[in-house]
């Protein structure tokens, strides 16, 4: 809880521990929120990189990330077969990922070497678990080497600007538009 107002939060999602070799995530579907964690790994952790992690689930949570990523799966069962839909998906992961390493590292500027430890180790602990699909994932291999590089460098952009936001909706919504649905044909 104390993590959760330090950004900002006035409630916090519950966090369930399992014991599947799953990558830290939050999880919502059509219920409350709920920060997954992996017990094995927590196990490997010391204290400042279970804080780091959990104020990067957190993020995901505050930012309403989970709330993006029914919007993308929904989208994502509608246009499977148009190429931009998994282009505009993989972006918003990177965004998503650049925007929570930014809220950590405001949050505890004086911890960015636990923070990056803390997604090396998350990554080599979930390398050989298969993805949950609906998971906010940590990336690829490049994806990774930028966000510590970011980390580390204080490289991080910490706001989107309003217009910036409205640029990205309004393309959004363009391309979704312009897509015809299954089942029809270009001359109706």
């Amino acid at each position: 809880r104390t993590l959760g107002t330090q950004i900002g939060l006035k409630s916090v999602p519950q966090v369930d521990l399992i014991s599947g070799a799953i990558s830290p995530l939050l999880w919502a579907g059509f219920s409350r929120a709920r920060i997954i964690l992996p017990a094995q790994l927590l196990q490997e952790l010391n204290d400042a990189e279970v804080e780091t992690l959990l104020l990067h689930e957190l993020a995901h949570y505050r930012r309403g990330d989970h709330w993006v990523r029914l919007l993308e799966l929904l989208t994502t069962g509608l246009y499977w077969w148009y190429p931009v839909v998994w282009w505009v998906r993989r972006e918003i992961r990177v965004i998503e990922e650049t925007c929570c390493d930014a809220w950590v590292i405001q949050a505890v500027p004086d911890k960015r070497r636990a923070y990056a430890e803390v997604l090396v180790k998350a990554t080599g602990f979930v390398s050989e678990a298969q993805r949950i699909p609906a998971a906010t994932g940590m990336g690829t291999q490049r994806m990774l080497e930028q966000r510590l590089t970011s980390i580390m460098c204080d490289s991080l952009k910490h706001r989107i600007s309003r217009r910036g936001k409205f640029l990205l909706v309004t393309v959004a919504l363009l391309l979704l538009s312009l897509a015809p649905l299954p089942g029809t044909s270009q001359a109706e």
